[in-house]
Order: C-alpha cells, then sequence, then structure tokens
C-alpha cells in the first residue's frame, strides 16, 4: 500500500509543478543514523530536544515514516527545516498532513523572523491536510521553514506528515487595468473584495502615507475610490501617480493590495480632492474605506482608551480619530473639522488625517473667518500681532497639535499680542460669538 501511495503522492507532484514551482518537500522517511533526526529537518532554529522528534514507521500517510513531535506546554515550540532558498515577497503554500491534538501554525526565518500565521487546533485520530501561506520580506539561501506548535497530549500524540511548500502564484484577472472602484466595491455581506487572493494591477493617486508601512491610492472621488497598499519596499509621496501589480487581501476585513510585484510612478504633484461628508459618522460605512474624507465633528472624547490602553485616539462625533500617522491632540467639546483617510481595524472604522493641516477649528460653516467680529493681524506675525474684536470676549489660542497655550481677555476694538513667548509655528486664535465660534489660523515665524 505505501508503494501505491507513493506512486500517487510521485504523480501529484509532477502535475503541481506544472503551475506551481515546488521548493522543499519531505515525507520523513529518510532519518540521520547518528542522532536519530529526520535529515531534512532539525534546522538551527529549531527549539525542541532529540527526544521530542520520534520517528513513527506504523500508519504514515505517504512513504514509510512520520515524524511525532511532542510539546505539552502552552509556550511554542519550533521545528525548522535545514537551509532553503526563498525570495522576499513571494507567496508560498504550506502543505502538511497532521494528525492527533495539537496547535500549530508556520512561519519562516530568513535574517529575521517573519509574522506567524494564525494558530490552527487539531485533534484528529485521521491524517488531516493543512494549508498556509508564508511571504518572506527579503531574500536568503540560509532561510528555514517553521512550524510552531504546543499542547500535545500523550492520549493522542501529534504527528505530521507529507510537508511540502511551493510557490503561490495567485491568477492574474486582468492584464491591462483594474480600477480601485472595481476591487473595492462589494455586494458580499462581509464586504470582502471580489478580486479576494487575485493579482491585479490597477492605478491611483497617492492621497496618504503611513511611512514604513504602506499607502493609500485613489483613482477619482465619491464610495469606493480609495485602497490602501501595504508595501515597505517603496516610497512613494502623497501626489504621486502610480501603476502597481499586487495581490487583494482581506487584513481582519480591511481590503488592501499587498506583494506589490509591479510598481511605477506615472507622474507627481497630483491633487486628490477629499470627498466632503456631513457628519463623522457617514464615513462608517465599507464604501469609504481607503478613500480620503473631510468631515466635521466635536471632539467627544479626547483621550480615548481601548481595552484600558491609550493608544492616541480620540473621537469626532463617537467617530474614532486614530494617530497612525499624525498625532493630534484635541479639546474635547471642541469643534473640528478633519481631513482624512479611512481605515478599519480592530472592529471600527477610523479617520486618520496627514498632518497638522489635515485638521481646523470649527467646521466648515462655523469655521470661516468672519472679518466683521474677529481680525488678526499681519501673518505670518513674527514679534506683534494685532487683534481686532468687535465685542469683549475671551480669546483662546492653540497650537498646531491641538493643545491650548493661552487663554486671553479681548477688548471690543484693538488689542496687541507680543509674540516673544510663542515658538515658531502655527497657531489657531478662537473666539467663541453667540452660537458661532471664530477661527484665525497665523503662521509665526522668528
Amino acid at each position: 500500500m505505501n508503494k501505491l501511495y507513493a506512486l500517487f503522492i510521485s504523480s501529484v507532484l509532477s502535475i503541481a509543478t506544472l503551475s506551481a514551482q515546488t521548493v522543499f518537500t519531505s515525507n520523513f522517511t529518510t532519518w540521520d543514523a547518528l542522532d536519530s533526526l529526520p535529515t531534512d529537518w532539525d534546522g538551527l532554529k529549531t527549539s525542541l530536544s532529540g527526544d521530542s522528534m520520534i520517528k513513527i514507521t506504523n500508519g504514515s500517510q505517504y512513504g514509510g515514516a512520520a515524524v511525532q513531535l511532542i510539546n505539552s506546554t502552552n509556550s511554542h515550540r519550533r521545528f525548522t527545516t535545514k537551509a532553503i532558498t526563498l525570495d522576499s515577497n513571494t507567496a508560498y503554500k504550506v502543505e502538511m498532513w497532521v494528525k492527533g491534538q495539537a496547535d500549530l501554525r508556520t512561519n519562516y526565518y530568513t535574517n529575521a523572523y517573519g509574522s506567524y500565521n494564525s494558530y490552527v487546533s487539531v485533534n484528529d485520530t485521521n491524517w488531516t491536510k493543512i494549508e498556509q501561506v508564508i511571504t518572506p520580506s527579503q531574500y536568503s539561501d540560509t532561510a528555514e521553514l517553521i512550524i510552531s506548535f504546543r499542547n500535545t497530549v500523550v492520549a493522542n500524540p501529534f504527528m505530521i506528515d507529507s510537508v511540502a511548500l511551493s510557490v503561490s502564484t495567485p491568477p492574474v484577472i486582468d492584464t491591462v487595468n483594474v480600477s480601485v472602484y472595481d476591487i473595492q466595491f462589494t455586494n458580499d455581506i462581509l464586504g470582502d473584495s471580489p478580486y479576494l487572493d487575485s493579482l491585479v494591477k490597477t492605478t491611483g493617486v497617492v492621497s496618504a502615507v503611513d511611512t514604513g508601512a504602506g499607502y493609500w491610492i485613489q483613482d477619482g472621488t465619491g464610495p469606493w475610490s480609495g485602497i490602501f497598499v501595504f508595501d515597505n519596499q517603496n516610497t512613494p509621496v502623497v501626489g504621486d501617480q502610480l501603476e502597481l501589480v499586487g495581490t487583494v487581501i482581506e487584513y481582519f476585513n480591511l481590503t488592501e493590495i499587498t506583494n506589490v510585484s509591479s510598481y511605477s510612478v506615472l507622474s507627481s504633484s497630483n491633487t486628490v480632492a477629499a470627498v466632503a461628508l456631513s457628519s463623522a459618522g457617514l464615513l462608517e460605512d465599507e464604501s469609504y474605506e481607503g478613500v480620503l474624507v473631510r468631515t466635521p465633528g466635536t471632539c467627544t472624547e479626547d483621550d480615548l482608551l481601548e481595552n484600558g490602553l491609550d493608544f492616541g485616539a480620540w473621537t469626532l462625533d463617537n467617530t474614532i480619530v486614530d494617530d497612525n500617522i499624525y498625532l493630534f491632540q484635541p479639546t474635547e467639546g471642541q469643534d473640528y473639522e478633519v481631513t482624512g483617510v479611512v481605515t478599519y481595524s480592530f472592529g471600527e472604522y477610523r479617520l486618520l488625517p496627514r498632518d497638522m493641516n489635515d485638521i481646523s477649528f470649527g467646521t466648515s460653516s462655523q469655521g470661516q473667518l468672519a472679518k466683521d467680529v474677529l481680525t488678526v493681524y499681519p501673518n505670518p506675525a513674527q514679534d506683534v500681532l494685532f487683534i481686532e474684536s468687535a465685542e469683549q470676549t475671551t480669546l483662546n489660542v492653540f497650537n498646531a497639535l491641538g493643545s491650548k497655550v493661552m487663554t486671553q481677555n479681548v477688548k471690543s476694538g484693538q488689542n496687541t499680542l507680543n509674540l516673544t513667548d510663542f515658538a515658531e509655528g502655527l497657531y489657531y486664535f478662537a473666539i467663541q460669538n453667540k452660537d458661532q465660534q471664530i477661527i484665525n489660523k497665523v503662521s509665526i515665524v522668528k
């Protein structure tokens, strides 16, 4: 029977190589006579002792043996291959047959450890096929495939057989162009893209950059027009028009493009118009995921705690504004108009402003300069600032981070403010006039 299985798996692998490049295979048939360990395994990053790897010759799935792995603790142990060659930004499919009881996951080691896949819990007396994907971020000819596992039990021993690692190539669905709208628009109840796991070519203008993580591109304006690109290799700037080839994935329900294999800058200094929304709550919708929007609102919580921790977020009419790109300290109860890209993480839609220019005090209707109520000049200012107010009131001054730096009573008519103690930068001068807040933005230079 084992010979028949061997012939079968040989035929399958021969067919598979027509559509996928096989990088590594092991059916645990060959073991080293000196240390009694599988010859393809026990790499440098293995964290198991020799007596935790046992050769099983009865009941293997394919070939003449399987391996039993032992780790009854809740802390993971690594079972790794000898050195293999892995390319950067290439998706590899890991396939293996397992049985018994354990939690397992896969990873890789190049010059550093990659990100582990999620654990898969198995508890079966029959052989079950497990598949996961690893995508190394850098090339290495001394890489190791990692099988991480924990919580094995004596009553149902954990075994692995017939491990294969091959290049996983998504199908090309459009050799010319797929619009961002086509990628994002969906009627799926979970919000999944119709091009999930497909290799696509698309174009768009960079609307925001999260250094070290990636960037957002937008094609046109309106719903479904923007998408996040996970790419830590290329470094575009806002306004670059890009043509990309990459794979569409759903990362914890966030549609994004990853594994960018082709990157071209078609033009630069383009303008991306923000979609104007009448309220922050409107952005909490799948159609605005990845889109640059502008919305008014009131800060309802200036220091939002999530799971008891402070991550620098705050709320605009109860919609989360996060600090992934730009940290801003708001004042609770203050009106703002915020521009930013919409993302989705930890089960919430979030607005990400890009810099100080994306946050204005007051809404678009309240924040317009009313020269008959408040006039501030010169702008830019250096040593002294003149403030003309239509009535006696209180003036609040905020810095670019939104922190209040001064409160001062002003009289009706002209007032003089000495700027000696002000640092260089952008400031907001605000007064409350009946039901309207008047804001003036002033640049102070030294």
